[in-house]
């Protein structure tokens, strides 16, 4: 922590309100110290100090992160810069991302990946979804849970947590879809993180 930290200007981030009272924020689309584009930098503000501090994430745009082994913390793990994604704050207190938009070279379009990070270890997790951009979903069948389902990418989309915990996500869109126009959900989901 300190008071020259602070992270560049952005929009279409995602934010999270941790148990002991800080206030997080990742990626969007704005400004690093390598120009404009889309980030990946994890920032935590303590309220009580008025200080930012810069817990993981790059310095530079555009990265591609590091998804590592699914399911297995990893120092070395990191999400890629994104825009749009929805966010869950953990009964365990463990952030949690999914999906979002990238938009740079080589690399354009949506994501349907789901992180968790633990602020007691520093590590990010890969819980699901894939490494690829604009992947469809496995909707399998209503109502019936499975490690299978999951939601196609997107962004823009809407989430929030119940009292038992689970999370939940509806709708969105998709930047590249047959005869190259948006198309948008209306899907309703619940991811149990028991």
């Amino acid at each position: 922590p300190s008071v020259t930290n602070k992270p560049g200007a952005r929009s279409g981030a995602v934010s999270w309100t941790g148990s002991d009272g800080r206030l997080w924020l990742m990626g969007g689309s704005g400004y690093a110290q390598t120009g404009s584009g889309d980030l990946n930098d994890l920032w935590s503000y303590d309220p009580q100090s008025g200080y930012w501090t810069w817990q993981a994430g790059d310095s530079v745009i555009n990265s591609f992160g590091n998804y590592g082994t699914k399911g297995i913390p990893s120092s070395f793990n990191k999400p890629r810069a994104r825009s749009g994604a929805v966010s869950w704050t953990g009964n365990d207190g463990r952030l949690w991302l999914m999906g979002g938009k990238v938009n740079y070279q080589y690399s354009y379009g949506d994501l349907n990946d789901l992180w968790s990070y633990d602020p007691q270890t520093g590590f990010w997790t890969w819980q699901a979804g894939s490494i690829y951009v604009n992947q469809e979903g496995n909707y399998g069948t209503r109502g019936v849970p499975d490690p299978s389902n999951m939601p196609g990418s997107r962004y823009g989309h809407v989430a929030w947590k119940d009292n038992n915990g689970r999370f939940w996500l509806s709708g969105g869109n998709i930047s590249i879809s047959q005869g190259g126009n948006n198309a948008y959900f209306n899907d309703l989901w619940s991811f149990d993180v028991q």
